[in-house]
C-alpha cells in the first residue's frame, strides 16, 4: 500500500492558520496492531487516524471504515502542546510505535505505525523534536 498524502489537503480546511503540512501518517492506537488488523478483516471496524502535521497545528481525523479515507476529525491541538505530548518513539523496521498523551485521557496511548507510512513517521517525530528510543 502506497500512502496517499493527497487526502491531507483534503482535510485541512481552507484559510487553515495551521500552514503547511510538515507530515501525514496513519496510526493504529492500542497495544496490537496485528490483533487489530483481524479485527477489520472480520468485523469491518477498528479505530485508525490520520495524523496530520502542520506548522502550527496536529490534527487527528478517523478513517472510514470502508474506503480508509480521512472522516470526522477526532481532535487539533498546537503543535508545541502536540510536541510536549510525544512521551516515547521506538522506530522499527517493520512496525514503529509511539506513546502520545491524547486530549481527555489520563495516561498515554501506544499508536503503531505501519512500514508503509515510515517516511511519514520520521518526518513527524522529527518535527516535533523527538529522540528516537531503543529498537
Amino acid at each position: 500500500m502506497v500512502p496517499r498524502t493527497n487526502q491531507t489537503d483534503r482535510v485541512t480546511e481552507p484559510g487553515d492558520p495551521g500552514g503547511r503540512t510538515l507530515a501525514t501518517l496513519r496510526v493504529a492506537p492500542g497495544w496490537n496492531p496485528w490483533l487489530s488488523r483481524l479485527v477489520i478483516d472480520v468485523f469491518g471496524t477498528v479505530d485508525e487516524y490520520e495524523m496530520t502535521l502542520t506548522e502550527h497545528v496536529l490534527r487527528v481525523h478517523e478513517l472510514t471504515p470502508v474506503f480508509g479515507d480521512p472522516g470526522r476529525q477526532v481532535y487539533a491541538i498546537p503543535r508545541k502542546e502536540a510536541a510536549q505530548r510525544l512521551v516515547r518513539v521506538k522506530h522499527d523496521t517493520r512496525m514503529s510505535v509511539f506513546w502520545f498523551l491524547e486530549p481527555g485521557r489520563g495516561k498515554p496511548t501506544r499508536m503503531s505505525v505501519r512500514h508503509q507510512w515510515r517516511h511519514g513517521f520520521d518526518a513527524f517525530t522529527a518535527a516535533l523534536g523527538a529522540q528516537a528510543g531503543p529498537r
